[in-house]
């Protein structure tokens, strides 16, 4: 059976595979988002029994199951959730569910059941890509697929010698075919004639130059015989009470010793088939070898591939090393390393190919001078320890991390590199590894003293020596935790969600009991009037006409920080664009689906289905019903929220509008006059949804200053109104504008939101277009007059 577990903290990964890894004769993949699940599945060939969390970003369980399913329909499925479900039984109908937390035999209990319901059923039609490897484990689990290395005896790293294989034959693709490539440094896709033979190919004419060390080299001696001992690492000098970041340069450009290369270089090989794989373009140059960026035909999944140069192949202590090495990297098993899938020989050549992350390291942050958020750090922060922490249980040597080891895609999600060597020369203590972490992460976050309390204490705690000092991983991850609500405080939401929806779960039985009695007894002239009242209140809606625009004349205002500006007329939405009018655009793309409003930026992987709001299912429904979303009450005159920035373009083009500029935006939010807030220079915390009143440790302080836990109405707070008269726009949500940062990879984001404390108009975040969140929403501009009602 082919086992599928997907689930987005990696704690709960790690302690159910102990109860996974007793199963013998099972095949096992883990995944912490949906994409990856997606492409595991497809490298699998398929999948039995799904095992998913529900409430994921950014894809839901429920998502990820109808994908699946569509595509093998005899796949099985066990929810696992901390929320109460109760209402949507026609997703968990005939499916199995465990609700937070359950021991690890509750779960083999459930697969037992699984296994003894199940139908026998053919094969899934779809190709494995490989066979997987097989490390001291019955199964292999990785958060990506691993393949078995399979080499000549005198390329081996030590064991007992194999019959020698000949070298695979180039992969022969039907005249016509063509894969998908992805051009590095970019989200544009763009299809290849793949050639049939290895040959060079067509290149694309457009392809960028790509982000540094998004695929890296193995790390090995210089030497081309025996390893040369490394020069060993300092520890870290004491630090100040001030801890303030290191100042010098990451002269590195990858964890794993690669140097990026010109993006005028294609590489020798660029444009052939090199056994399963079409190599696209070089990307980095390693101390041993070359790497490419290549798509994996077979599956169409973009990878990074290491190739061992010919001349240092024929040294057997070079090649050993190589293989030993990548040997070393895919028996890791942690969903937040980037995993190695297949070493072995193609074309002649020795290579290994690993996980392709499209993103930015954090040394290429801090050459760029750009500054973490403190939700982003901490995240961040928590996949490199839980990675970090993984390689020292487990006795896996490992080079020492440095600001190259961290990686950040542009679907926002965190990595680390894949450090892992078959002996380490100096493996550097749990301590100075937490002291080197800890130094990484200030260079990339702004002045300390500007820190959240808890954060700047953490990190204090792990860049110091002493009796306060942070010596383990498990004691930084505890930090974490403890911060996580205060610094991330939507998570303190969802931690006491499940208690909500319990208690409203019980009110509920207690509601429908009453009901059911009362129509027991009653007349049936009583039962006819209450079924008239039922109807109309199920079918009536809770939404308000708020698609109103307010005119801004055209003249001068003051920008930024005093900047003096003119723009001609315009109109701009009164309110914040609501669930109930995103619902229209969401029915449209349902009925009619089409490309047509996309950006050309947009992701060729982001199709117009996949313009629904990231958990669209739960907050939409509960805001017609006017009922609790997450224990917060919601309807359809609430803002749209955890829409990205590709979803707010997309639905005001659909209206024939746009999203506003920047500058659109400031004018106005703060009138000619550049008022800090709305409509004066002096702040008052009631007029506005902040989250000054939001502490997680005081319950009765949570909205007690504006009348607001999370979200509200967007037109309920009258007081946060600006000198045109526009509603919201300090508070509530912040807003995707339609302007972009210098380097137009980030999208400009305005105003505060309920969650922050700090609500002042001329405040900007540049943030990844990609990114969901609940306190970012949208409104949108217009250039020629509203049609009159």
């Amino acid at each position: 059976m082919r086992i599928l577990l997907v689930d987005d903290d990696t704690a709960i990964i790690q302690n159910l595979l102990a109860s996974l890894k007793t199963l013998p004769g099972h095949e096992v993949r883990v995944a912490t988002n949906g994409q990856k699940a997606l492409e595991n599945a497809a490298a699998l060939g398929g999948v039995d029994l799904l095992i998913t969390d529900v409430v994921m970003e950014p894809m839901d369980g429920f998502t990820l199951r109808d994908h699946l399913v569509s595509q093998y329909p005899g796949i099985r499925t066990i929810f696992i959730t901390g929320y109460d479900l109760s209402d949507y039984p026609e997703q968990t109908s005939n499916h199995q569910l465990l609700t937070k937390p359950f021991q690890g035999e509750e779960l083999l209990a459930a697969i037992a059941r699984e296994m003894l319901s199940a139908q026998p059923a053919a094969p899934a039609a779809v190709p494995r890509a490989a066979i997987p490897v097989r490390g001291p484990s019955p199964m292999d689990v990785v958060d990506q697929p691993t393949m078995r290395i399979e080499l000549p005896p005198d390329a081996r790293g030590g064991g007992p010698a194999a019959p020698k294989k000949a070298a695979p034959a180039p992969r022969a693709v039907p005249s016509g075919a063509h894969a998908t490539v992805r051009v590095p440094g970019t989200t544009k896709i763009q299809p290849v004639p793949a050639p049939s033979a290895p040959q060079a190919a067509p290149r694309p004419a457009t392809q960028q130059p790509a982000p540094a060390a998004t695929a890296r080299a193995t790390a090995v001696p210089k030497a081309a015989t025996a390893p040369v001992p490394r020069a060993p690492v300092a520890p870290p000098p004491p630090v100040e009470p001030e801890f303030e970041p290191e100042t010098e340069e990451d002269t590195s450009i990858g964890s794993l010793g690669t140097q990026l290369v010109e993006a005028s270089d294609p590489g020798e090989l660029a444009g052939q088939l090199f056994g399963a794989y079409l190599l696209d373009q070089k990307i980095a140059e390693g101390r041993l070898g070359s790497v490419y960026f290549a798509v994996q035909v077979s599956i169409n999944r973009p990878v990074g591939i290491e190739i061992l140069d010919a001349d240092k192949a024929d040294d057997p202590d070079t090649r050993d090393r190589f293989i030993a090495d990548a040997r070393a990297k895919a028996q890791v098993q942690h969903p937040s390393i980037i995993a190695v899938y297949e070493a072995g020989e193609a074309n002649g050549r020795y290579f290994y190919a690993h996980e392709y992350v499209d993103g930015t390291n954090l040394a290429q942050l801090k050459a760029a001078g750009s500054k973490l958020d403190e939700i982003s750090a901490l995240k961040i922060l928590r996949v490199a320890s839980e990675g970090l922490a993984y390689l020292d249980s487990h006795n896996i040597p490992h080079q020492v991390p440095d600001a190259s080891s961290i990686s950040v895609g542009k679907n926002g999600q965190s990595h680390l590199a894949n450090l892992a060597e078959q002996a380490t020369d100096e493996q550097l203590p749990p301590e100075e590894e937490i002291k080197i972490l800890g130094r990484i992460m200030l260079s990339v976050l702004p002045a300390v003293q500007s820190l959240n309390p808890g954060l700047r204490d953490l990190l204090k705690g792990m860049v110091q020596t002493g009796p306060d000092a942070l010596t383990t991983w498990g004691k930084v991850l505890q930090g974490i935790k403890a911060i996580e609500p205060k610094v991330i405080p939507i998570e303190a939401a969802k931690i006491s969600a499940q208690d909500r929806a319990a208690i409203a779960a019980v009110e509920l039985a207690r509601k429908q009991q009453k009901r059911t009695l009362y129509f027991s007894v009653a007349s049936v002239c009583s039962l006819i009037i209450l079924t008239i009242v039922l109807i109309f209140w199920v079918y009536s809606s809770n939404e308000r006409n708020l698609d109103e625009q307010v005119d801004i004349p055209a003249g001068e205002f003051i920008f930024a920080v005093g900047e003096s500006k003119t723009l001609p007329e315009f109109w701009i939405d009164k309110y914040e664009v609501t669930y109930g009018q995103y619902a229209k655009f969401v029915q449209f793309l349902e009925q009619h689906p089409t490309s047509e409003y996309d950006d050309p930026r947009q992701p060729r992987v982001k199709t117009a289905a996949m313009h629904k709001p990231e958990h669209w299912e739960i907050y939409y429904q509960n805001a017609k019903a006017g009922k609790a979303a997450r224990g917060v009450k919601i309807d359809l005159n609430c803002p749209v929220m955890e829409v990205d920035y590709w979803d707010a373009y997309a639905y005001a083009k659909w209206k024939g509008r746009e999203l506003p500029t920047e500058e659109e935006w400031e004018k106005a939010a703060r009138g000619t006059k550049g008022f800090k807030f709305p409509g004066s220079d002096d702040f008052n915390p009631k007029n506005v949804n902040s989250g000054i009143d939001h502490d997680p440790n005081h319950p009765d302080a949570k909205g007690a200053v504006d009348g607001y836990n999370f979200w509200n109405p967007v037109d309920k707070i009258k007081g946060d109104k600006s000198p045109f008269g526009v509603i919201g726009m300090a508070g509530n949500v912040s807003e995707w504008t339609g302007s972009w940062d210098a380097a137009k990879r980030r999208a400009i984001v305005k105003g505060g939101s309920f969650a922050a404390k700090e609500v002042n108009l001329d405040k900007r975040a540049e943030i990844d277009p990609n990114k969901v969140d609940e306190t970012i929403g949208f409104r949108t501009v217009s250039h020629t007059p509203p049609a009159k009602k």
